[in-house]
């Protein structure tokens, strides 16, 4: 049993949850040669001068519930060492190895030494050693919960990934509705079956439907069901999908798209548990519970019309984030993997050049608009002999190998210089992004690497190590709810505070005697 363990089952409940949720900066294999090794981590552990070696023989990595733990062992990659420095937050500077085994990083060959941000394709670091292996400096969960990365059919070691199984797992057996927010492609629909599959509702059935492919003038019938003579064509007597639903689960996605005029009876259909057949005065006890989805915002917007916002809230009472496939690039490997072993390609095959690591690497480093249903078919693409087009992130990160299969140019967002930034600017930023770094990166148009480093020299920002405990310690019992208002009252990163947390444990005590998270899963 590892220290996390014996603090995290020394504690109570509420500081269990603390730890278990925290992130651990890790070295995740993409892909390797023995597909054996896809999927495996460890935690990225730096000396005392804040390097860290990675080579043939070490470190050791694991896959998820598995106890063995193997290297790289592939005599194609080198003895000699890579050296990874982390010389700031967001960055890590790497030395190649004294060898003739290429390395890039994120794209870049790398032949000196060369830094290289967590923010410059999403939230992670791609490198590529030789023709043998790709690596990824990560964030994953302290404590993995689940026994497998593939469960739920949800698969992935990233950190985000395991929180989305842990909240499945959470909200599985409590008869409240569920909002599945994430963009196109992320896996939605996977979501709801996996809440379906762990509930008390599993032998009931899972209806879905579309709502954005209804009818405005049908919909309600669609929903609740029709009386016969209640409109031209009613010439029977019909069920709606809540009636069909009855006992067990109705998936309804792109919930946005709901007609208005319909949002009203979904809100008193989830509120009292009944419902109207159109053209019917007879009131229909039902209990179906409402698994919703969307890929947009559906809070109140100005000029324009909104979605019906006390059903929002209702529809909120629990809701999962799914990530999109550009911030979880570690993941890539593991999916591929998912996809053949699965026969989703039918009888084709796959030689050794139809997916070779530099095929693998280009997906590595491309966006994903599309998420994993854009992977899926591309890999279908490539496995079939057909052309793929990849995005080139701009001239320093191609390769020869890259260029084979790079489609239109996707030029870097273009940031704001960081020099023309005052004190008085970068303090307003914070202020208005509650201290995430993300947003306030954002509003300022720069990068968060950059962010971090105004924040260092700035003499208008506190630093972390400036703030005792009695400080916090006196703000988290004025505000013991979440770690968002610690972080706002304090005026520093919310990230850095967690770690602070993390290293007190006057304060984790505090947490679990006021029954807090202390982790709200705001983006960092």
């Amino acid at each position: 049993m590892s220290e996390l363990d014996t603090l995290a089952d020394s504690l109570g409940a509420s500081a269990r949850n603390v730890i278990a949720n925290a992130s651990v900066l890790s070295l995740g294999v993409m892909w390797h040669k023995d597909a054996r090794l896809i999927g495996a981590v460890t935690p990225l552990r730096f000396d005392k001068a804040g390097k860290a070696a990675v080579c043939r023989l070490s470190p050791s990595f694991k896959k998820l519930g598995d106890s063995v733990e193997t290297t790289l062992l592939d005599q194609h990659i080198s003895r000699s060492p890579i050296i990874i420095e982390r010389v700031a937050p967001q960055q890590f500077a790497f030395t190649p190895p004294a060898s003739s085994m290429s390395v890039s990083v994120n794209g870049r060959i790398v032949k000196e030494r060369t830094v290289a941000a967590l923010d410059e394709l999403g939230e992670e670091i791609i490198i590529a050693l030789g023709n043998s292996a790709i690596l990824c400096i990560c964030d994953t969960q302290a404590r993995q919960n689940t026994t497998a990365p593939e469960e739920y059919g949800l698969t992935g070691v990233s950190r985000n990934m395991a929180l989305t199984r842990d909240a499945i797992r959470r909200v599985a057996d409590v008869n409240i509705p569920v909002l599945i927010r994430g963009e196109t492609g992320t896996g939605k629909e996977l979501v709801a079956q996996a809440i379906h599959r762990a509930s008390n509702r599993t032998k009931k059935p899972l209806l879905a439907v579309n709502m954005a492919t209804l009818s405005p003038s049908l919909a309600a019938a669609e929903l609740f069901g029709v009386k016969r003579g209640a409109f031209t064509g009613a010439s029977h007597d019909k069920k709606g999908l809540f009636e069909q639903a009855d006992g067990g689960i109705l998936f309804m996605d792109e919930i946005g798209d709901m007609p208005r005029d319909v949002q009203p009876m979904l809100l008193r259909a989830l509120e009292a548990g009944e419902i109207r057949r159109v053209g019917d005065d007879k009131i229909r006890k039902i209990d179906v519970r409402i698994i919703a989805a969307t890929d947009r915002s559906l809070d109140l917007k100005e000029n324009e019309p909104s979605f019906n916002q006390p059903l929002l809230r209702r529809l909120e009472s629990f809701a999962i984030d799914m990530p999109p496939l550009r911030t979880r690039r570690i993941d890539i490997g593991l999916l591929i993997k998912s996809f053949l072993e699965q026969g989703m390609y039918g009888d084709a095959t796959t030689d050794s050049h139809e997916l070779s690591l530099s095929a693998i690497h280009r997906m590595a480093l491309h966006s994903w608009p599309g998420n994993v249903r854009e992977l899926r078919n591309a890999v279908q693409k490539i496995i079939l002999g057909q052309p793929v087009a990849f995005e080139k992130l701009n001239a320093s990160t191609s390769t020869p190998d890259q260029e084979k299969l790079v489609g239109q140019k996707i030029s870097k967002p273009k940031y704001r210089a960081a020099t023309t930034i005052s004190d008085e600017e970068l303090v307003g930023a914070l202020d208005g992004a509650d201290w995430v770094i993300k947003d306030a990166a954002k509003k300022l148009n720069i990068s968060r690497t950059a962010l971090y480093e105004l924040m260092s020299k700035s003499s208008k920002v506190r630093k972390i190590d400036d703030i005792s405990d009695d400080e916090l310690l006196k703000v988290v019992q004025l505000n013991p709810s979440s770690i968002a208002l610690w972080a706002k009252h304090l005026r520093v990163g919310r990230e850095a505070l967690r770690k602070k947390i993390r290293l007190s444990p006057n304060i984790i005590d505090l947490v679990d005697r006021n029954g807090a998270t202390g982790d709200d899963s705001s983006p960092k």
